[in-house]
């Protein structure tokens, strides 16, 4: 099971539980998206691009994850969202509470904000094009990782969110120089890519496009 949330306790709808309706509908639609927006997603942001961010710091990313409904096969509706679900139920016996903090808010984000879901296919595009592979060297990987994000800020222009990815990246990196979590993150890249997964849509940007045939590999990771 991902992390319970208090958010049901607090936002009723016609007295059914809000974890029974659509997690998109929930967190977007009138009345609870300015609830999510400025007592929920603005503080998450606010403590992830926070300059001073530690390890010591990251208990408290716990409330304002624990404050979204937990996302399931009942309210989760996107094919790729079910896949990251299945995954990470798979995995539940090896996952510490940081590991399904950040395994929740993932599919949430995947689930309901095309925005983060274009971008996630792109890293997982990215990982395909450079030879991804859980079983390469921690040095060879982290090459991987280093190159993609470069290309990833060469192209992206949404400078609201430049700080919240630079962000993403250094707490990714600090992770992964971790044995457990580095053993971790590839296993669920693994279950990722061994199932049937299909970005439904090419994003907004031509650059984040799925499509990964005809390209050559041009980094040097050996």
């Amino acid at each position: 099971m991902l992390p319970q949330t208090d958010t049901a306790k607090i936002l009723k709808v016609a007295g059914k539980d809000l974890e029974s309706r659509p997690l998109k509908d929930i967190i977007l639609n009138i009345p609870h998206r300015f609830h999510y927006i400025t007592r929920v997603k603005a503080p998450l942001f606010s403590i992830i691009t926070s300059p001073t961010l530690s390890f010591r710091d990251l208990p408290i990313l716990k409330k304002y994850v624990g404050m979204f409904p937990n996302p399931t096969k009942s309210n989760c509706f996107r094919h790729n969202s079910i896949i990251l679900l299945d995954v990470i139920e798979e995995l539940h016996s090896s996952l510490d509470w940081l590991s399904k903090l950040f395994a929740k808010q993932l599919i949430i984000e995947y689930e309901h904000d095309i925005y983060y879901s274009d971008r996630f296919d792109w890293f997982l595009k990215m990982l395909i094009k450079y030879g991804w592979n859980s079983w390469n060297s921690y040095e060879h990987n982290l090459r991987i990782l280093k190159r993609i994000e470069k290309e990833f800020f060469l192209h992206e222009t949404n400078g609201c969110r430049i700080g919240l990815f630079r962000s993403v990246f250094s707490i990714g990196f600090k992770l992964y120089s971790i044995s457990k979590y580095r053993e971790l993150s590839g296993r669920i890249i693994d279950g990722i890519l061994s199932r049937d997964w299909r970005p439904d849509r090419h994003g907004v940007m031509g650059f984040w496009n799925w499509d990964t045939s005809n390209q050559e590999v041009d980094i040097e990771v050996y």
